[in-house]
């Protein structure tokens, strides 16, 4: 959303503060803005672009310079930032702190107070917003274990974030939009953590208060409300993992395996031993080397069970010669009615071979399968999360008689460089924080890294 910025006028008794037409127009501009943003019908992107070209188009601003503020460090700062907010959420880090802040169920003020705690402290970091959708995962993800309203935990969650970005220059707009104006006029800007003295101070209050008493003061819901709404479009896939040598379960009960699954839609259908199927296996059966569990659930919630157990996806590497690369995607479709796959098995029509693609998992709503997963006969109807190489993949649907569901991310047996991406940031922060480098400089070539 554009600034406008007016030098201050002094008016004495003898002058009268008259606003000008294109004060009017400006404001007329900005009141609707807000009642765009408050009627919620448009994107905000959207609705900030419309307000950009109706302040063009009256001659407010002038069109050669109508997007310069595109090219501002605070805008090249934010979106960068957000990039490495996305690489962070899918590294497989958060899956460590949501195991941590798990112990702490039985002590909601507790849990709250860490949660809050660490999205400030994120939010000093790595900008307020993306903080925030950094831990929305983990923040939802405890709401449903102790079967909560998410709204219970998002609202202190929020606020968090807005104190946290207090804290140093990155942490919020204003703060790096403040400082191009102090380095513009006096000819030096706000070093990394000069807001720290009075953010800091804010942030812990507010922490406090919101662990201990404001989560308190918001509305009784029930879990069930957000539960259907939010989770209706999201598959329920049924896919094999495998018991690789060394795995610490072998030798062991199910009873391990299931406790990993507590509170997670999860479920194991069966265990494949061999030439042996055990049905709806007891907590008691033993795990063997080289066992595959059939197991049916969401797709985050059969990554984190990878994560936390050690299991391993079965087949899910591209075979042909083509193929072999790092540019691949995995991509949720649905069966259509005249599919050539309808009736047939992903190793009857041979997938991997033919079409160089692997079929990962099924989703078949309503109906349990029982088959092993590339012995199940599609039906028309079936969900189906692919992986296979991004070159000609509209052809490759094609030809299978598949369409493209929405896109939304499934890291479903992906390697993850959790490491990697935290050294990067790292990185990124102490350059900015002890060097003369602009944060737009520094996390710009953070995301290229």
């Amino acid at each position: 959303m554009p600034f406008f910025c007016y030098n201050a006028k002094i008016v004495t008794n003898t002058q009268q503060a008259d606003m000008t037409t294109e004060q009017y127009l400006i404001t007329g501009i900005l009141i609707g803005t807000l009642l765009l943003f408050i009627w919620d019908k448009w994107r905000y992107d959207i609705v900030a672009m419309l307000a950009l070209v109706v302040a063009t188009l009256l001659g407010l601003v002038p069109q050669d310079t109508m997007f310069d503020g595109f090219g501002h460090p605070a805008v090249i700062t934010v979106a960068s930032i957000l990039v490495i907010s996305y690489a962070l959420q899918y590294s497989g880090a958060l899956e460590i702190v949501a195991n941590w802040l798990r112990r702490f169920a039985r002590h909601p003020s507790i849990q709250i107070f860490l949660l809050t705690g660490l999205v400030a402290i994120a939010s000093g970091f790595m900008n307020n917003v993306g903080a925030l959708a950094l831990f929305l995962p983990v923040t939802i993800a405890l709401a449903k274990r102790k079967k909560a309203h998410p709204g219970s935990m998002l609202m202190p969650v929020s606020f968090a974030s807005l104190l946290g970005g207090t804290i140093t220059l990155i942490g919020t707009p204003p703060n790096i939009i403040i400082s191009g104006y102090r380095e513009k006029y006096h000819h030096e800007p706000f070093a990394m953590f000069d807001f720290m003295p009075v953010g800091l101070a804010v942030t812990v209050i507010g922490v406090i208060y919101l662990s201990f008493i404001g989560w308190r003061f918001l509305p009784k819901r029930s879990a069930e409300e957000s539960e259907e709404k939010s989770l209706a479009a999201a598959s329920e896939y049924m896919t094999e993992l495998r018991i690789p040598a060394e795995n610490k379960y072998i030798n062991r009960s199910l009873f391990r395996i299931l406790k990993l699954c507590e509170g997670e839609a999860v479920n194991i259908l069966s265990i494949i031993r061999g030439q042996r199927r055990i049905l709806a296996p007891t907590q008691y059966e033993i795990l063997r080397e080289d066992d595959l569990l059939v197991v049916e659930g969401q797709p985050d919630a059969i990554q984190q069970l990878i994560d936390d157990s050690g299991l391993q996806m079965i087949d899910v590497k591209i075979d042909t010669d083509e193929l072999v690369s790092e540019d691949v995607t995995i991509i949720e479709v649905i069966v259509g009615p005249d599919s050539m796959l309808i009736g047939r098995s992903a190793s009857g029509v041979q997938l991997s071979a033919n079409h160089g693609v692997n079929l990962m998992a099924i989703s078949r709503r309503g109906q349990s399968i029982r088959q092993r997963l590339h012995r199940t006969l599609i039906r028309a109807g079936d969900v189906l999360l692919l992986q296979t190489g991004e070159d000609s993949l509209g052809e490759k649907l094609e030809f299978l008689g598949c369409l493209p569901l929405a896109t939304r991310h499934i890291a479903l047996g992906k390697v993850r460089k959790m490491w990697t991406t935290i050294a990067i940031f790292s990185i990124a922060i102490l350059i900015t924080s002890f060097t003369s480098l602009s944060s737009a400089l520094t996390f710009t070539a953070a995301v290229g890294a």
